[in-house]
């Protein structure tokens, strides 16, 4: 990641700026005129931003505030430290914010810090109403907060020292690449302005991997005509239901499928059905949590899939988001699939249908997953550089235990799509023309897969391999 440097330099020519650093520009935001108010401005001096604004309210379809922000495009995270905020009512804020317009805004994801000592997480994704979680714990100024987007999810959280970090809610929405972050302000009072200090300010970016991302998301939220209700569920602030029988169902096109939710006192059970067969059985009881990955399957075949959600009538259910994910098939993909016989590692039987990085069969080889808990036990060290994928012999080897995980469902019998890893690879030193090579290194679902040939296995990372029709395919660290 690369970290923004603030230097104080004069930028634009927006009447409201006073001194601020590079890249960084401020205005009142502001849906309608009505709702604007007193004029804000920003200003900077030795590390600390100073914000003055106005603005009737950030909620339900009204949204006027003072931002502070640059362009963002793509993942970005901004944190901050809330020196000071004064008070103008008990919903005055100040906080961090990520939107997708600075003149009409539409879509905004936000953290915040309100003078009754609550952080608010706020959000809205269609402009007709804004939706909340409370962090009745948060304190006052000087206090922490962050957010951040990566992909489809944005996060807000909060922390007393800048070091620990609590998540306050994670939402997922599908927009644009280009968006706005920044700090604002909102007084909601039209005929008062609320002064707040930001320092401590980072802005960090990714710089991005040499290996491509083999899946694409989508994001479904729980309002989306693609998901078909039955039986009676109410819709605020998420779409939720204690009638037994009522399901909601999405079909999809992808190999993996997740559902968001959230856990109350007062949940039950749902049941989880893909493709017609109940898979697993959610409890959605506990504590107030609203940020729960109530189920997850990977490993699917590619093609057509339905999953339903459906109550027990034990309690309440809670549907936020679905999220599916396909995959990309390269113009160069190659069809893997999981091999039919036994394997092990270090005398581990593998369960493969069962792991979040199988084993998979190419050419009638089999293909070793370079994920870090296999590296260690094998003595082998990746890293994905600048422009290179760099595979080496280690020295050190830690114990392996293979970890079963309940969410993957591959299929021994379905084919699958990698890649030949198309950045130039160095092995031991040695760079490796993948491209020529009748067995190449490969890239399934995000993670770099070698071919366990002797060449690779015994002579590159020093290890034994066997293979025999009884006891499948067995690779040990000698």
């Amino acid at each position: 990641v690369f970290t923004t440097a603030v230097h104080a330099q004069p930028t634009g020519t927006d009447k409201n700026n006073t001194q601020l650093p590079d890249g960084w520009n401020s205005k009142d935001v502001y849906k309608k005129e009505a709702q604007r108010g007193l004029a804000g401005s920003s200003g900077y001096n030795n590390g600390v931003f100073t914000l003055k604004g106005s603005g009737e309210n950030i909620w339900g379809s009204v949204l006027a505030f003072h931002f502070t922000y640059r362009e963002m495009k793509g993942d970005g995270e901004l944190t901050a430290r809330i020196k000071s905020m004064g008070n103008t009512g008990d919903y005055s804020k100040a906080g961090l914010m990520i939107c997708d317009d600075v003149n009409k805004p539409v879509t905004f994801f936000s953290m915040d810090l309100t003078p009754s000592k609550n952080g608010e997480f706020l959000w809205n994704e269609t402009g007709n109403e804004t939706h909340c979680v409370y962090d009745h714990e948060a304190g006052t100024a000087p206090y922490w907060i962050k957010l951040e987007r990566k992909g489809n999810c944005f996060r807000g959280y909060v922390s007393r020292d800048g070091l620990t970090w609590k998540l306050v809610r994670e939402t997922y929405y599908k927009i644009t690449d280009k968006m706005y972050i920044g700090m604002y302000v909102c007084s909601c009072n039209k005929k008062k302005l609320i002064s707040a200090e930001f320092d401590n300010i980072s802005f960090k970016q990714p710089t991005g991997s040499v290996l491509p991302s083999s899946l694409e998301e989508e994001v479904v939220c729980d309002f989306d005509s693609r998901i078909k209700y039955t039986g009676k569920w109410g819709i605020a602030p998420i779409f939720d239901t204690n009638a037994q029988g009522a399901a909601a169902t999405l079909d999809f096109k992808g190999t993996r499928v997740k559902i968001l939710g959230c856990t109350k006192p007062w949940g039950g059970t749902a049941n989880i059905y893909i493709d017609g067969k109940l898979i697993r059985k959610v409890n959605c009881r506990g504590i107030n949590d609203d940020n729960v990955n109530s189920f997850e399957i990977e490993g699917l075949a590619s093609g057509s899939h339905t999953i339903k959600m459906e109550a027990a009538g034990n309690g309440f259910i809670y549907l936020d988001n679905i999220l599916y994910y396909s995959e990309k098939v390269p113009p160069k993909a190659v069809k893997v699939k999981l091999p039919a016989f036994k394997t092990t590692i270090n005398g581990d039987i593998i369960n493969n249908k069962k792991m979040s990085y199988p084993m998979l069969l190419y050419m009638d080889t089999t293909y070793l997953p370079m994920n870090p808990d296999i590296c260690k036990a094998l003595g082998i060290s990746t890293s994905s550089e600048k422009d290179k994928l760099v595979i080496q012999k280690d020295t050190k080897t830690e114990a392996y235990k293979p970890v079963i995980f309940e969410e993957a469902g591959y299929d021994s019998a379905a084919e699958y799509y990698a890649e030949p890893v198309k950045v130039p690879v160095y092995v031991n030193g040695k760079k490796l023309d993948n491209s020529s090579e009748k067995y190449p290194i490969l890239f399934f679902r995000g993670t770099v897969y070698v071919p366990m040939t002797d060449r690779f296995a015994v002579k590159e990372f020093g290890c034994k391999i066997k293979m025999d029709k009884k006891q499948g395919f067995s690779i040990i660290k000698e």
